[in-house]
């Protein structure tokens, strides 16, 4: 006996099968379209000893700066082993020509009622790649420009292990 004299002896087992059907369609809908954890982009994370620890603060603050007597920097943290394990890969700092430069102009944007992030400086390619000094996390490591050559192996992020690493944002 074939499928469709099954069918038609019982008519339930096909709609059974088409409700089955349209219930699997509903699940990968709903998971495509379901709204992901955004990130809070108001907030960064910052490190006082070279990326053993970390903590956030709002993502304005202009590094490096002054926390409780140390000097902070900015932290990329990123995460592994299916988002169970975190760790710093390399910090940033802005250059003391640039921060100087930079914090002109957030004064100059809140005299203006105009947010932080709206200064155009974060958007100039020679200011950031000239005015950004970053290096690996831990003690030791030379402060390059972000634009060196010798910057680029530090954005190449790779996990302790070797595996692959996804950013995280507070």
């Amino acid at each position: 006996m074939g499928v469709r004299e099954q069918l038609k002896e019982k008519p339930a087992i096909g709609f059974a099968v088409t409700a089955a059907f349209v219930l699997i369609a509903v699940l990968v809908l709903a998971r495509t379209y379901w709204p992901e954890e955004q990130a809070d982009l108001s907030r960064a994370f910052y490190t006082i000893d070279d990326g053993q620890t970390w903590f956030t603060d709002s993502a304005t603050k202009v590094a490096p700066f002054d926390y409780n007597g140390k000097t902070a920097v900015v932290a990329h943290v990123y995460n592994y082993a299916n988002g169970s394990k975190e760790f710093c890969a390399y910090l940033a700092k802005f250059t003391p020509e640039a921060k100087t430069k930079l914090e002109a102009a957030i004064t100059d944007a809140a005299r203006a009622g105009k947010p932080p992030e709206s200064v155009s400086l974060y958007g100039d390619r020679s200011f950031m790649s000239n005015g950004v000094l970053v290096k690996p996390a831990g003690p030791g490591g030379e402060w390059v420009p972000y634009g060196d050559p010798k910057a680029k192996p530090l954005f190449a992020v790779r996990a302790p292990d070797g595996s692959v690493v996804d950013q995280v944002f507070p």
